[in-house]
């Protein structure tokens, strides 16, 4: 649009300096108001896209909400071993450490990289001793 612009001021300068005819003038006009109207469509167009993305992320966001808030209840509806294949699926991993750390783990962040979250629990010695020292426990 700057360009468009641009060009019509230098083919009025060209114009007031008597280098182009009225028609020519003319002509060059028209073409730039093609070239302004094409410019303006193809914008109309790209806010239309951004805003169609903005609605999917806000209905990706409600969905996600709706699952999490569903979540809890669903997973105790499961058997031990849908649960687990369920866990499987999304990856989640849970290394439980000698220090009563334990790093959770699962395939969920944006561009398929891990989350992980860290919580120190009070857990029992004798429950953490019966864990080898470096990573301890995978679910």
């Amino acid at each position: 649009m700057a360009e468009v612009e641009r060009k019509r001021a230098k083919y009025q300068e060209a114009f007031a300096a008597d280098a182009v005819t009225l028609p020519e003038l003319k002509a060059y006009l028209a073409q730039l108001d093609e070239t302004r109207k094409t410019a303006e469509h193809e914008l109309e167009v790209l806010w239309g896209h951004e805003e169609y993305v903005r609605e999917l992320e806000t209905g990706r966001d409600a969905l996600l909400d709706s699952l999490e808030a569903q979540a809890p209840e669903a997973l105790d509806s499961l058997t031990p071993e849908e649960r687990h294949q369920w866990y499987k699926l999304l990856k989640l991993r849970a290394d439980v450490f000698a220090d009563g750390r334990v790093e959770i783990s699962w395939a969920g962040a944006e561009n398929g990289e891990a989350v992980c979250e860290t919580t120190t629990l009070s857990l029992s010695r004798s429950w953490v001793s019966s864990f080898p020292p470096s990573s301890a426990s995978s679910t």
